[in-house]
């Protein structure tokens, strides 16, 4: 499976953690009158994306950790690639939107955690 963010080429066995999603939603009332109307649409954009290694696989190297926390800080749209699936996607900033932790003293972190929503272009 490739990954790829902007032009960020990140590793391919990051598990892909929400990737069974369902589109529809839907929200319901009751009228004055007692009756229960469900409004129902399905979603344009605002689709979840977590992409999470964990501490035997999907290790980062730190320079690579580096630029994907300069894409975080620019708060811009960006492309993201899952095989043959593209998405234009932006950090989810309302939960933490990036993590990692260092391996010992070397240049590699594992635990990876990236946190990504949809947008419409």
């Amino acid at each position: 499976m490739a990954i790829i963010l902007n032009d960020i080429v990140l590793p391919d066995d990051l598990d892909w953690v929400d990737q069974y999603w369902v589109a529809r939603i839907e929200t319901g009332k009751y009228t004055l009158s007692g009756a229960y109307v469900v409004f129902s649409a399905t979603r344009q954009a605002g689709r979840p994306i977590t992409l999470r290694g964990g501490e035997d696989y999907a290790w980062i190297d730190e320079s690579t950790f580096d630029a994907l926390i300069a894409l975080a800080e620019l708060g811009q749209n960006m492309t993201l690639q899952i095989d043959d699936q593209v998405f234009t996607v932006r950090f989810r900033y309302d939960d933490e939107p990036i993590y990692a932790s260092r391996i010992g003293p070397g240049p590699w972190m594992n635990n990876v955690l990236l946190k990504f929503v949809t947008v419409e272009v």
